[in-house]
């Protein structure tokens, strides 16, 4: 009957997997399904093993088996465990092999989260299309994870989460993605894929995070990014651009709490209009080729608290309005072309403010002397 296939499945996924339920000092070579079946006589429902959940019909719901040391393989046995809403195979760098297209099978599916397993390879099976329930899809730090992100991605039209960092995957972002109209969190980086990025995004006008950075070809931001005005966090991350962000529509992202663009060659200043962005809490645009002066508009941002610029070709004095971010804790100017002046009105604040917890660095070859704040435990400033 219907528990007898869901304990036949759990035993061969336990074993497969590598998971130990009998004992920590049972070899791994022992563990395998007539140990399990020792076991079943003993503890006869799988949802008294570890790592598993079930409701109160006895129908497994979540697959936790997080940080186990698993060694095996996903066995083509998992598409049985059909009542599944969960699986979280996270941080098992020794789990290797590839991910069966069985996983297909499994309808209920909504969280299905597999990060730091460095060993897994194969591609991401087109049957990942079937997982309509899925609503969080991560597989992060799968460096041997390759081939193309499928485009019956596209037919998950409930996914809120999308995390696909630190892969092998190759080729354009599919076009499909446009469908997924849930969409609140997108990070794709450290990849191989390449095109351009998808003006489809566009759609997706849900989101809130955008994170990217791979060997894309764009040569600009692309524009479509400055009308996605539901955006709070916007990351480029080491894109081969040749443009500024001067006139691009920047003021348009009006709820920004976080805008890094880092490594990706922005040229030019950093734009008067970032100072429109008043929920602004981070910047870094670090290690690009900006010049000219900073901004006087940056203290318009009184939530700032992390301000970097460092690695650029900035210019000029300090503005004085730096001394408005009263929620400032990370200032790195380093690495710039910026003049000496006087920081102490900045100290003051800090002092009048008690921030003890502030790193200050803007000293490059270009001021005379390292210049210190007595108010940072005589951190660099």
């Amino acid at each position: 009957d219907s528990m007898d296939i869901q304990w036949y499945a759990t035993s061969m996924v336990y074993v497969k997997l590598g998971m130990k339920v009998l004992s920590s000092d049972l070899p791994e070579q022992e563990v395998d399904y007539w140990s399990l079946n020792s076991y079943n006589t003993t503890n006869p429902s799988p949802c008294n093993w570890p790592g598993l959940t079930c409701d109160e019909y006895g129908k497994s719901r979540l697959l936790d088996m997080k940080n186990q040391g698993l060694w095996g393989t996903i066995p083509i046995e998992i598409g049985l465990l059909s009542d599944l809403k969960r699986i979280d195979l996270s941080d098992n760098p020794r789990l290797k092999g590839s991910i069966p297209t069985e996983i297909g099978l499994l309808s209920n599916l909504e969280h299905w989260i597999m990060t730091n397993c460095g060993a897994i390879q194969g591609v991401i099976p087109s049957e990942v299309g079937l997982l309509t329930s899925l609503v969080d899809f991560g597989l992060n730090r799968a460096v041997h994870l390759e081939g193309t992100i499928p485009s019956e991605i596209g037919n998950l039209r409930n996914l809120v989460t999308v995390s696909l960092d630190g892969n092998s995957i190759s080729g354009a972002l599919p076009t499909e993605m446009a469908n997924l109209q849930s969409l609140k969190f997108l990070s794709i980086v450290d990849n191989l894929l390449s095109g351009t990025i998808t003006t489809t995004l566009v759609e997706l006008t849900n989101l809130e995070a955008m994170i990217l950075g791979d060997k894309f070809e764009d040569e600009t931001i692309p524009s479509f990014l400055w009308t996605m005005t539901s955006l709070t966090s916007l990351y480029l991350i080491e894109l081969k651009l040749q443009s500024s962000l001067d006139g691009v529509g920047l003021a348009n992202l009006s709820r920004l709490e976080s805008f890094v663009v880092l490594g990706s060659n922005i040229q030019e200043a950093l734009p008067s209009e970032i100072g429109l962005l008043t929920h602004l809490e981070d910047i870094d645009v670090s290690q690009n080729q900006m010049s000219k002066s900073i901004p006087s508009e940056i203290g318009l941002l009184s939530h700032l608290t992390s301000l970097n610029l460092f690695s650029n070709f900035l210019e000029g004095q300090l503005p004085t309005e730096l001394i408005k971010l009263t929620n400032l804790t990370t200032l790195n100017l380093s690495s710039n072309r910026l003049e000496g002046g006087d920081l102490e009105p900045l100290c003051q604040v800090l002092r009048e403010h008690d921030i003890t917890n502030t790193n200050f660095l803007v000293y490059n070859e270009h001021f005379p002397d390292q210049i210190q704040c007595s108010c940072c435990h005589d951190q660099n400033v």
